[in-house]
């Protein structure tokens, strides 16, 4: 199937005098399972993939994914539009972006924050603008973008997490103490499940809620979700 995405990524691109757009194939909680609203990199490629990462830039456009999904993605995206690399390449084709006077755009609630550091280093040394796109650039070209749903989270029963919530909590924070931390936020999905031994249903196939935690050695931890 033709892929006519590409081009309107392209023209935004030109538009906002960017010349190049990163995008990872995760969500604000860095999950590799994601659910249907943060599927930009699908929406953009028509790769379905679980992990990849793509770079638009106004003339071309690149995929890049591991050796378990070649022959998906060769099955998937339109190769007139798209040229497919093995995901151990992304480094060095990003370096190629960063020339000086140039512009690359990223959303950084898609990445660590090991890799934006890496990135505002590659940018600096090139002297190369970079642009962090609030909102995302894919979303706002997304007219039909599915809305999150959130579930009612639920009780994990203790026979099966077998450790009471108030006795992990306490571990966690005699942990904090040792290490001379007086707080500590939490965003990793299943980490919080097991802590607070909670469960949802917010991503298909996963017991998981979207939430953020925040633990203090003196307060009671909060929850949001």
């Amino acid at each position: 199937m033709k892929n006519l995405k590409i081009a309107k990524i392209q023209n935004r691109l030109k538009d906002k005098k960017i010349d190049s757009l990163i995008i990872n194939r995760t969500d604000e909680f860095l999950n590799e399972y994601i659910s249907s609203d943060s599927e930009r990199l699908f929406w953009v490629t028509n790769f379905s993939g679980s992990a990849g990462r793509a770079i638009i830039s106004q003339n071309d456009s690149n995929l890049f994914v591991d050796g378990r999904y070649t022959f998906q993605a060769k099955e998937q995206i339109d190769d007139s539009v798209i040229s497919l690399f093995y995901f151990n390449d992304f480094s060095k084709e990003l370096n190629k972006h960063f020339d000086k006077h140039k512009c690359v755009a990223l959303d950084p609630k898609l990445h660590s924050i090991e890799e934006v550091n890496k990135i505002i280093e590659l940018a600096n040394k090139n002297e190369t603008k970079l642009h962090f796109t609030t909102p995302n650039l894919i979303d706002e070209l997304w007219s039909d973008k599915p809305e999150r749903k959130y579930s009612a989270i639920f009780d994990h029963p203790i026979n099966f997490a077998g450790i009471e919530t108030s006795n992990k909590v306490d571990q966690f924070i005699q942990e904090l103490k040792n290490n001379n931390l007086d707080s500590y936020f939490l965003s990793s999905l299943d980490s919080i499940a097991w802590l607070l031994n909670l469960r949802g249903d917010d991503i298909l196939h996963s017991p998981l809620a979207f939430a953020y935690l925040f633990i203090s050695v003196e307060n009671k931890p909060v929850l949001y979700l």
